[in-house]
Parts: C-alpha cells; sequence; structure tokens
C-alpha cells in the first residue's frame, strides 16, 4: 500500500469522525425549538460536515507522500 493510499484511508477516518461530531453538534445547536439563528448556524455545521468528507481525504492523499517520500 503506497503512502498516498494510507493518507487518504487516516484523512478518510478522520473526515469520517469529524462528520458524526460536527452533526451532533449541530443537532444539538438547534434544539427542539430553533430561532433562525440557531437554524443558520446548525445549517452551517452541516455543511461543514460535508465539506470534511472531501478536505481530509483529499488532504492526506497529497500532503502524507510529501512528509513521508
Amino acid at each position: 500500500m503506497t503512502s498516498a493510499m494510507i493518507g487518504l484511508l487516516g484523512g478518510a477516518v478522520l473526515g469520517l469522525v469529524n462528520f458524526g461530531i460536527l452533526r451532533s453538534v449541530a443537532d444539538r445547536t438547534e434544539g427542539a425549538k430553533p430561532t433562525s439563528q440557531q437554524r443558520q448556524v446548525a445549517n452551517i455545521m452541516r455543511g461543514m460536515a460535508w465539506a470534511d468528507l472531501i478536505i481530509f481525504p483529499a488532504f492526506g492523499y497529497f500532503i502524507v507522500p510529501m512528509i513521508y517520500e
């Protein structure tokens, strides 16, 4: 397995963990009767959670080979 693939898998794991955490925090931020500001903050957090699923594996794929090769 190449270092790029190891970085990709590591980034994917970190992205999935961060996805779960951000979604959980967004749900708690929104609460039972959310105001418009709470809803907006929760939607931003959910968007960042999806972005993490793309950004972390991509960074791992490109950065780990730069460091270890």
